[in-house]
C-alpha cells in the first residue's frame, strides 16, 4: 500500500503541464515510526523509496526523497492522556510538524506532498492545514467514510477501500455464518465509527433482517 501511495504520488506530480523535471522530488512522510501498527508502513516505505530510485525507467534522473515525520508522539498523547482539549492540541501539534517539513517551500528542501496519515482522524485532522499551504496527501489506510465527501477533503486522498465497501463485508460474513444474535462494539475513532455505522445501515436490509444487533458500544481509542 505504501508503494502504492509514492507512486501514485509522483504520477500526479509528473502530469503537471508546463513543469520542467525537477533533480529532486521530495515528499513528507507522516508514520508512527515506533508503533506496532504503523511501523511496518514505515519500513516498506523505505524499502519502496530505495526500489523506485534504483530503476532508471521510473523517474529519468530525478531523485525522490522522502522526509520521514515521526508522529508517534500523537498516538502517545491520544492513547495516554487526561487534557480536556485533545483535538485542539494534536492540530497544533500537526501544525507544527507540516510546517517544518514545509519551511523552505520554494527549495528542493521542502515536500512538496505529503504520504499518510495512517488514521483517518489525523487525515480530517490535517485537512485545514493543508489547504492553507495547498498540498495534497496520500493516506494508505485511512477508509472512513467522510473522506470520500472531497468539498470537506479535498486535500486528501486515500488508496484504502472505503468503509461503504468494508461495511456490507462484514454484513455478508455474519450472513455465511449463519450468526444471528451479535454485538457491535468498536472504538470512538473516526474509522471505528465509520464501520459501525455503515454496517449498522447495511444489516437494515432485507436479507440480513434474522440478523439481531443486541447491543452496541463504543470505548476511547
Amino acid at each position: 500500500d505504501t508503494m502504492h501511495s509514492l507512486w501514485l504520488l509522483l504520477c500526479l506530480l509528473s502530469t503537471v503541464s508546463g513543469l520542467q523535471r525537477p533533480s529532486v522530488i521530495r515528499l513528507g512522510g507522516l508514520y508512527a515510526m515506533s508503533s506496532a501498527y504503523e511501523y511496518p508502513h514505515y519500513i516498506a516505505s523505505k524499502i519502496s523509496l530505495e526500489l523506485i530510485n534504483q530503476d532508471p525507467k521510473l523517474l529519468s534522473g530525478t531523485q525522490l526523497e522522502v522526509d520521514y515525520l515521526d508522529v508517534t508522539a500523537l498516538r502517545t498523547m491520544q492513547n495516554n492522556s487526561v487534557v480536556f482539549d485533545m483535538h485542539k492540541l494534536m492540530e497544533d501539534v500537526y501544525s507544527l510538524i507540516l510546517e517544518h517539513a514545509l519551511s523552505n517551500r520554494n527549495s528542493t528542501g521542502s515536500a512538496v506532498a505529503f504520504v499518510g496519515p495512517y488514521r483517518s482522524s489525523d487525515c480530517m485532522l490535517i485537512q485545514p492545514i493543508l489547504r492553507s499551504y495547498d498540498i495534497f496527501a496520500l493516506s494508505y489506510s485511512a477508509s472512513s467514510p467522510a473522506l470520500s465527501n472531497k468539498k470537506e477533503y479535498p486535500n486528501i486522498g486515500r488508496i484504502s477501500f472505503p468503509d461503504t465497501v468494508q461495511g456490507p463485508n462484514l454484513a455478508e460474513l455474519i450472513l455465511y455464518f449463519g450468526w444471528k444474535h451479535i454485538q457491535a462494539i468498536a472504538c470512538s475513532d473516526a474509522f471505528c465509527q465509520g464501520l459501525q455505522d455503515v454496517f449498522l445501515d447495511t444489516i437494515k436490509q432485507d436479507k440480513y433482517r434474522d440478523i439481531q444487533v443486541e447491543h452496541t458500544s463504543s470505548w476511547e481509542f
